[in-house]
């Protein structure tokens, strides 16, 4: 089944999926559609955003872990399913044992909005050992986090498709560009869910 079109105002739910240990990691982002260059689709996007997003989110990732594929659908207007595309050569490049697949790093985002509904947060797995010290993040990880944020609260340029804005989305249909972001040193352990739920 061919993937649907695609129009500036779309907003996407994008996320990347990986393996560590065996174990299933999936990060979730939303972008908003700016300006396309040309007709495009939801898998013309997909394809357009391996490079750009997997490609820096990489350097995040102890080199246990690996991104096996950029899944993708539109959330608002009228929702899609979820198409995907098959990611090549997408290992961690940081060389270091990782930590468990429940321990993340943590990216908070925010928008103008002092309201809770105003803030967000993007989740990332394989947490290098080396950039762990007593349940935070050492400088290196941090440093490193920081120069992936501008992906997360800045329009990114996606070759050959168009600009994307990144954006909170919040059912059942609001989305507001976020402003600004924050790395957290402290690290997280999260409970187990349901795959594909919360997107």
């Amino acid at each position: 089944m061919a993937s649907p079109a695609v129009i500036a105002t779309d907003v996407l739910a994008i996320q990347i999926v990986g393996s560590l240990y065996a174990q299933t990691t999936i990060t979730t982002f939303h972008w908003r559609i700016n300006s396309l260059v040309g007709p495009a689709t939801l898998t013309d996007v997909l394809n357009a955003m391996v490079t750009p997003l997997v490609g820096e989110f990489r350097d995040l990732c102890s080199n246990q872990w690996t991104a096996t594929l950029l899944r993708g659908r539109r959330v608002t207007p009228n929702p899609t399913r979820s198409y995907e595309v098959a990611v090549v050569g997408g290992a961690g490049t940081v060389v270091s044992e990782s930590l468990p697949p429940s321990v993340s790093g943590v990216i908070s985002r925010f928008t103008n909005s002092a309201l809770r509904t105003g803030r967000g947060r993007i989740f990332v797995p394989a947490v290098p050992e080396i950039w762990h010290e007593n349940g935070q993040l050492t400088a290196a990880g941090v440093a490193a986090y920081q120069g992936f944020s501008p992906i997360l609260d800045l329009p990114m340029a996606v070759p050959f498709v168009g600009e994307f804005d990144p954006v909170l989305f919040r059912r059942p249909n609001t989305a507001v560009n976020v402003e600004g972001t924050a790395v957290r040193s402290i690290l997280r352990s999260q409970r187990r869910r349901e795959i594909g739920v919360g997107i």
